[in-house]
């Protein structure tokens, strides 16, 4: 039996699974206020109440070749949309902050239903919307140490193209008549899950009036308890189906964040190091309950049950699977340039280097990520006291991977657990983000 529960159509991975910048560019570790909250819970404690909202686009193109289908090419594009907003209230000395944001999204247009890449996905999205409470503390006038209570709200699903002779042999063995590549069977597998999370993290924040300021910020791991329905289709030419009820535990990973201000002159120069442990998804099991078989067709569910085929007692042996992602820790630097222009502007240039979370041998169409230069550009206008408005540009460069030694297999599923096609083959990716960001205070 096998199972991949995250197998979306389009992977919009930079550095990662996780989204670029949530609450904005004019955000960021170092980012005290409303837009820091994402990033460090010490930034709940400003000088003023701020609200912060912002709107991003996310324009994205996935292109790859796979060697195994004889070097069949897709290309494919998606252009979302991701809002964010953060809420920072200071009380004395005290702050509490609210920010909700994506954490983690991946997904694309559906893909041919007959084409070479059905067995990796056909169509499918994962999701982590992130709520934070944040508390801070200033506890000398110097520094301020906050907590984060984390919240996360995900749901995912997928549908792909299965080869139930591969997964009949791989449980059994070579059974006489039972044959990888049979048209007769190949099906289909689509899971539907949602579910919640909880975590926690810590931050210490040291800025004196000199401009200098540290910030450092520690998350743990947001353990998302997941729960839905799985339905395998073992032949598209039968109205036969396998249902389950699915449990899972996917783990989004624990990451730390160091950010150094140093003033120069007129500029502020900002260097920033993020590491995200995506190790802690290395691998996961699906539970599986409440087997049974089902079939719309009437004549055939009568003969199902009279033989007791559709109870899940006799279907038990369909149970728990364990999937690899291969996914590893991941390190991002980044160093940002902030310039006042004038007493109402404000300019900030960027760049980091963004590192893969998925190596070679476990990639394939639906999960790709790649190692990216992200450059940014972002101005601030604040015409009154009260607010401000911002405009912010990335633009990725991903290196493109070409894959030689892919770990998947029809005939055997090896260590990932998995039963796909092999993935060799050349992938690239295109993708930017441009946001608009209000900030309003009091």
């Amino acid at each position: 039996m096998f199972l991949l529960l995250v197998s979306p159509a389009l992977a919009y991975t930079p550095g990662g699974l996780g989204t670029p910048e949530p609450i904005g560019g004019m955000g960021g570790v170092y980012a005290p206020g409303a837009l820091g909250l994402a990033w460090t819970p010490a930034a709940a404690r400003p000088d003023d109440i701020e609200l912060a909202l912002d709107v991003a686009k996310v324009p994205l193109g996935v292109r790859y070749e796979l060697d195994s289908a004889g070097g069949y090419t897709n290309t494919s594009s998606t252009n979302s949309a991701a809002p964010s907003v953060g809420l920072a209230i200071p009380v004395r000395d005290i702050g509490l902050g609210l920010a909700v944001y994506p954490l983690a999204v991946r997904g694309g247009e559906p893909q041919p239903a007959d084409g070479p890449q059905r067995f990796f996905t056909i169509e499918g999205s994962f999701q982590i919307i992130e709520a934070d409470l944040s508390l801070a503390w200033r506890f000398h006038e110097d520094w301020t140490l906050g907590a984060v209570l984390r919240t996360g709200f995900g749901s995912t699903g997928g549908l792909k193209a299965i080869d139930t002779g591969a997964i009949v042999r791989s449980a059994v063995g070579d059974v006489t008549g039972v044959s990888v590549g049979d048209p007769l069977l190949e099906g289909s597998q689509r899971t539907e899950l949602s579910g919640r999370g909880l975590g926690y993290g810590i931050a210490l924040r040291y800025a004196p009036a000199s401009g200098f300021a540290a910030d450092l910020s520690v998350r743990s791991t947001l353990l998302m308890e997941m729960a839905g329905t799985l339905r395998m289709v073992p032949s598209n030419d039968l109205d036969l189906a396998l249902e389950a009820d699915v449990r899972t535990e996917l783990s989004m990973p624990p990451m730390a964040s160091a950010a150094l201000t140093v003033p120069a002159g007129p500029l502020r120069v900002v260097g920033e190091l993020i590491w995200i442990d995506w190790g802690s998804f290395y691998a996961y099991t699906s539970e599986l309950s409440n087997q049974r078989i089902a079939s719309e067709d009437a004549v055939m569910q009568d003969l199902l049950d009279s033989y007791g085929l559709s109870e899940s007692a006799y279907l038990s042996a369909v149970g728990d699977s364990r999937t690899e992602t291969g996914m590893r820790a991941i390190l991002n630097e980044g160093l940002v340039l902030i310039g006042d222009i004038g007493e109402e502007w404000e300019a900030r240039v960027g760049a980091w280097y963004l590192q893969s979370a998925v190596p070679d041998s476990y990639v394939h169409p639906g999960n790709v990520d790649y190692n990216q230069i992200d450059l940014r550009g972002a101005v601030a206008w604040s015409p009154r006291p009260w607010l401000s408005l911002g405009l912010s540009g990335d633009k990725y460069f991903p290196f493109a991977r070409t894959i030689t030694d892919s770990g998947y297999s029809l005939s055997d599923p090896g260590q990932s657990g998995v039963l796909l096609p092999e993935a060799d083959g050349y992938y690239e990716l295109s993708l930017a983000r441009y946001g608009l960001t209000a900030i309003f205070r009091i």
